[in-house]
This record gives structure tokens, sequence and C-alpha cells, in this order.
């Protein structure tokens, strides 16, 4: 694996891991679940992280859960 992609994955894992702490902390999030290529284990380097999140009550928007990603997490 090229240094390149190892940064990328690690970032990957920082972003969901900041989502993930943030769904924990929301009463009405039933569940969250991580598809696609991070999820089989296959990402590349032009993969995005790809997150289903369920809720009880309402619709998330990025500008509820994009704070909770560590800055360091970008993937652009």
């Amino acid at each position: 694996m090229s240094a390149r992609l190892k940064g990328r994955r690690l970032r990957a894992e920082a972003a969901i891991d900041g989502i993930t702490a943030w769904a924990q902390s929301q009463g009405d999030v039933q569940g969250l679940a991580l598809v696609g290529s991070y999820a089989y284990g296959r990402p590349r380097m032009a993969s995005d992280v790809d997150i289903v999140l369920v809720t009880a009550t309402r619709t998330a928007t990025s500008a509820e859960w994009s704070g909770h990603v560590p800055s360091t997490a970008d993937l652009d």
C-alpha cells in the first residue's frame, strides 16, 4: 500500500470515528452503517466514505454532523 493511500485511510478512519461519536451522542439515532469500499476493506484513492444514518424522528443535515469530523480527516 502506498504511503498516500495509507494516509488517506487514516484520515477516513478519523472521519468515521468523529461521525460515530456524534451519532452516539444523539438521542434519536437508531443506527449508523458504513457501506461501500471502506466497509468492504477495499478503498482506493478515489474512494469516499459512505455512511447511512438512521434516525427515529428527523433528517440529519451535514451542517449538524460535519463539525464533529476532525479537520485532519479532510479527504479532498
